[in-house]
């Protein structure tokens, strides 16, 4: 893909490098680093970025006369909370704590303009690459049952005296009355855990999914 080419789609308005880091689950600072040439384009990011932008390097961007109008992403409510967190203590084994404030707010995707069970969480430590990279957004779902495969968060009890929730972000491998069983990259291993300490399972939504395509 010509870099060129990408800058001067990221300049349209509605667009820009914090947009498309977040449509390709990435850190704004990555997106910045491919621009500079200084980093590869991967080849499943091709047609996240040809969705993020609407366009292809080899088509015209003008819409067709009689086309609807597709929101641009400027017009998008900026009302996604984004959770704090902090780091896993240790004394336990959690990728990150939930410590139930409201670190700020990112865009809605137009699909999931009524949806109040959505929200967004930053990635701590690299259990999960390359899959995901420390700094990364990622949005999960509360009312949508993750199924067997899907990248999930796992919402702990609070550890006595505790406010702050241990987390993880994982591979869901499967639930049974007792345990849910995980998967992680980095390193890999397989675990359980004990499903009567869990609050929630939320499941990830991907960069796809949340554009709609």
């Amino acid at each position: 893909m010509d870099l060129k080419w990408l800058a001067e789609q990221l300049d349209r308005p509605g667009y820009s490098q914090a947009g498309l880091a977040r449509a390709l689950g990435r850190d704004p600072a990555s997106v910045s680093r491919m621009l500079k040439g200084e980093r590869q384009i991967k080849a499943n990011e091709l047609p996240l970025i040809e969705r993020y932008l609407d366009a292809t390097p080899e088509s015209d961007t003008r819409p067709a006369p009689n086309a609807p109008l597709r929101p641009y992403r400027g017009d998008w409510a900026t009302d996604i909370p984004v959770m704090g967190t902090t780091v896993g203590g240790e004394h336990g084994q959690a990728d990150f704590e939930m410590n139930g404030e409201i670190a700020y707010h990112v865009p809605r995707p137009p699909r999931y303009a009524a949806r109040r069970d959505v929200f967004a969480l930053i990635v701590q430590g690299t259990s999960m690459s390359p899959w995901r990279e420390p700094g990364s957004l990622v949005y999960v779902e509360g009312s949508r049952p993750p199924r067997n495969g899907e990248y999930v968060v796992i919402e702990m009890k609070p550890r006595n005296g505790d406010t702050v929730r241990p987390t993880f972000l994982k591979r869901l491998l499967g639930v049974t009355p007792t345990k849910v069983r995980l998967l992680q990259y980095e390193p890999r291993r397989e675990f359980e855990i004990d499903r009567t300490k869990v609050v929630h399972i939320y499941r990830v939504v991907e960069p796809d999914e949340l554009l709609g395509v």
